[in-house]
């Protein structure tokens, strides 16, 4: 996903200069779109990094899809709100005491101010600390699940395509055929019976 969003950021300039908007090459450098690229990229491997840490350590997949999803819908909420108290935002509707949101969320780690001022320090150590995040949990994450306890069996292991009715698709048939669509009523297709 970042590779393409770089990719087509790089396309969209080039076509930009060549209708004839040259002060693009100056206003936005390829480098500086690389730089949204990797900050883009790792914002995202950290939130995924998260989301496989509260994979790993949940039982169920409620509570894992609850905690996860809460905690990047809650980093998103965070980031927007936080929105309201930067220099992004006019001084006439800018709330200051909103910037307080800024330094709950993971999303703040990417800081593209700091690239279009040329603070290039602050953006690396932001960098960094997503970097590290995303590698904390994962590495915690990948420790947690190789401890769990999976009820796995592969005695009796099927593959179910789906709710595929064997009376409504009938020319399946030839590629998955099993002895147990005839003799159950089941509605499930199976594979490696």
């Amino acid at each position: 996903m970042g590779a393409s969003l770089l990719l087509a950021a790089i396309l969209t300039q080039v076509i930009g200069i060549a209708c004839g908007s040259a002060d693009l090459a100056d206003s936005l450098p390829i480098k500086d779109i690389c730089y949204y690229a990797l900050g883009n990229f790792l914002i995202t491997i950290a939130i995924s990094g998260i989301n496989f840490l509260t994979s790993s350590w949940a039982n169920k997949t409620n509570n894992s899809i609850g905690v996860g999803g809460g905690i990047t819908i809650f980093f998103f909420i965070c980031a927007i709100l936080g929105l309201f108290g930067t220099e992004a935002i006019p001084a006439t509707v800018r709330i200051s005491g909103m910037s307080f949101f800024n330094y709950i969320t993971v999303t703040s780690c990417f800081d593209a101010v700091s690239v279009m001022h040329g603070d290039m320090t602050t953006y690396w150590w932001k960098i960094l600390i997503t970097l590290g995040i995303a590698l904390a949990t994962y590495a915690v994450g990948f420790y947690k699940f190789t401890k769990k306890d999976l009820p796995l069996s592969f005695k009796n292991f099927h593959i179910h395509i789906g709710a595929i009715a064997s009376t409504t698709a009938p020319f399946l048939y030839p590629f998955f055929y099993s002895k147990r669509i005839h003799e159950s009523e089941s509605p499930f297709i199976f594979l490696l019976t």
